[in-house]
């Protein structure tokens, strides 16, 4: 918790952290899948009377990072005595690029982690007596079912093979069986419950820069959809929650893709996340459960596999934000391979001197310690020295060369425009703007706008285009981040002095 809050995001950022940070203040639909129950965490984050508003949504990830280290920690221990092996196991999640990465800025990842391992732990518990920890199984199906992101929702599959495999070894009663199953059912029930009544709650709250209002609805024909079909919030809970905008990206389908994917995401995950003895440490471990516990393995290695399959066949921006998940399988795997080696040590030494057997297990564990931090040490301790993440080069969300940016962006946007005016802005500057002008500034009847293209042409979207014609013709100024030359025809764009934006009027 303290290095994450050491090198913490100080303010408002690019992207979809930026989304983040303004919905939970403003409590607005988000892109999909609206995150809702995220957003709502998010917000009780927003009343801490510490550091900025921007900050304290930024902090929620440092939070859930730190709390999914010491559930990967207690996950360890289920599986082996050792403490050093849980505390060495998580510390090979927790100093990695990504994980690090995503536990500084507001992003649902580290909450989505935190949420796994809880199943986790749930799951462990309620395997051991079935029969009289039935709400232990539906406390676990309940926290999947609240759908925080889709790396938890496809513990599905693992979790169904799981139940069954555990009460079918144990050889429980009928009633066992079908009370086991009723408690799962009504987990995920009341979880996606849950989901669907915090997404009713912030579509009714629909400020004006929710996504619902910036990207869905004035881009509509992008998607296929009219205003009739999205009139209603259940039309908009299913476009959104079911992410109509992603679904061609969602599963490629394409063999050569996958292949290809693979590739680069052993390369990411070996050259900023793990090392080949993380690796073989894992391999270690996984070998260890299977042969104490092959229903967990078996777990374990079902969840890694369909998580892999949907990382494999994402055709999205930005898949590398998935990655975190795998590791943490890949931790606690490696935790009790390091728990396993430092056993048999002890073990093994048993018959000589204590201080010489001491000695080497000291040894052995620094020798360990070594193997998982020399390959970070120097980056992350700079990062500490610079109290911030001089690792993380993801300019898209985090202007390591200037992490005051977008918060100096909006405000020189913001002061040359009228009170009135509507911004048509890509993604990456939008809600860092509308962060601003909405909860530093007072400039809240500012619109937004998402400069969000067909698909198939690479234009804006026909629907979007109507909407800024009417409102110039409403005499609302209008303006954008670029120029769109197959729009000269339509539209003038002049530059505007002291921003970075165009000036858009109707030819």
């Amino acid at each position: 918790m303290a290095i994450y809050v050491r090198t913490l995001a100080p303010g408002v950022l690019y992207s979809d952290s930026a989304e983040f940070q303004s919905m939970a203040y403003s409590l607005g639909v988000t892109h999909p899948s609206g995150y809702p129950i995220y957003i709502l965490l998010a917000k009780l984050f927003t009343f801490l009377p510490i550091q900025n508003i921007a900050w304290r949504v930024n902090f929620v990830s440092a939070i859930c990072a730190a709390l999914t280290l010491a559930g990967v920690a207690l996950l360890i221990r289920q599986q082996t005595p050792s403490y050093l092996g849980a505390v060495l196991g998580s510390l090979a999640l927790g100093i990695g690029y990504t994980f690090w990465s995503q536990a500084i800025i507001a992003e649902v990842y580290t909450p989505a982690t935190l949420l796994i391992v809880l199943t986790m732990l749930l799951l462990w518990r309620w395997h051991g007596d079935p029969a009289r920890r039935g709400k232990v199984l539906f406390l676990a199906c309940l926290l999947v079912g609240l759908g925080v992101h889709i790396t938890v929702l496809i513990m599905i599959p693992a979790i169904v093979i799981f139940v069954f495999w555990n009460l079918a070894a144990l050889k429980q009663s009928k009633s066992t069986w079908l009370r086991s199953i009723l408690w799962a059912m009504a987990g995920a029930v009341t979880g996606a419950l849950l989901f669907s009544l915090a997404f009713i709650l912030l579509d009714s709250i629909n400020p004006p820069n929710s996504y619902l209002n910036v990207t869905l609805i004035p881009s509509r024909s992008a998607f296929g959809l009219t205003l009739a079909d999205l009139d209603s919030p259940f039309e908009r809970f299913m476009a959104t929650a079911f992410s109509r905008q992603w679904q061609r990206s969602m599963f490629s389908g394409d063999i050569p893709f996958m292949f290809d994917q693979l590739k680069q995401y052993v390369k990411w995950a070996l050259h900023y996340d793990l090392t080949w003895w993380v690796v073989l440490l894992a391999l270690l471990g996984i070998l260890a459960v299977l042969r104490r516990r092959p229903r967990w393995g078996g777990f374990l290695i079902i969840y890694g596999a369909v998580l892999l399959f949907l990382i494999l066949n994402y055709e999205g921006p930005g898949k590398f934000v998935f990655y975190p998940t795998t590791y943490l399988l890949a931790a606690i795997a490696a935790g009790v391979g390091i728990g396993s080696l430092l056993d048999w040590l002890r073990q093994s030494t048993r018959s000589i001197p204590k201080t010489a057997a001491l000695l080497l297990y000291l040894a052995a564990s620094l020798l360990i310690l070594w193997v998982l931090v020399s390959p970070y040490w120097n980056s992350r301790w700079q990062a500490l020295q610079a109290s911030a993440a001089t690792f993380f080069d993801d300019e898209n969300t985090y202007p390591l060369y200037n992490l005051q940016e977008p918060q100096q962006m909006a405000e020189q946007r913001l002061n040359q425009v009228a009170e009135e005016a509507v911004f048509l802005l890509e993604w990456r500057t939008l809600y860092a703007t509308a962060f601003v002008a909405g909860v530093e500034d007072d400039h809240k009847a500012i619109r937004f706008l998402e400069n969000c293209i067909n698909r198939d042409d690479q234009r804006l979207a026909d629907s979007l285009i109507e909407e800024i014609k009417q409102e110039l013709r409403n005499g609302r100024p209008v303006y954008s981040d670029r120029v769109y030359p197959y729009l000269e025809g339509t539209f003038n764009f002049a530059a505007a002095e002291g921003t970075d934006l165009f000036r858009m009027t109707l030819k």
